[in-house]
């Protein structure tokens, strides 16, 4: 799933439960969200993130996920991976 810039926040549960999700990729700063936006992802292993925004800097998780610091800003469609 890719969240892209200028989102602000996310719902509680808005990705609650989801099975098959394996990775996030946020293209902007960090969105205000609840702790349980992610609960019951089991198969959730990293969120990417990009390297230059400031509001994640010095984390090395959010909401108890690994986060992945990308160079690029561009999304994975955009860098011609598939999400």
């Amino acid at each position: 799933v890719t969240i892209p810039k200028g989102v602000k926040s996310v719902g509680g549960e808005a990705f609650y439960d989801c099975g098959g999700l394996t990775s996030i990729t946020m293209c902007g700063e960090r969105p205000d969200a609840p702790g349980n936006v992610f609960k019951g992802c089991r198969k959730l292993k990293s969120i990417h993130v990009p390297a230059n925004a400031k509001s994640w800097a010095g984390m090395t998780e959010w909401q108890g996920i690994p986060l992945v610091f990308d160079v690029s800003e561009k999304t994975p469609v955009e860098r011609g991976l598939k999400d």
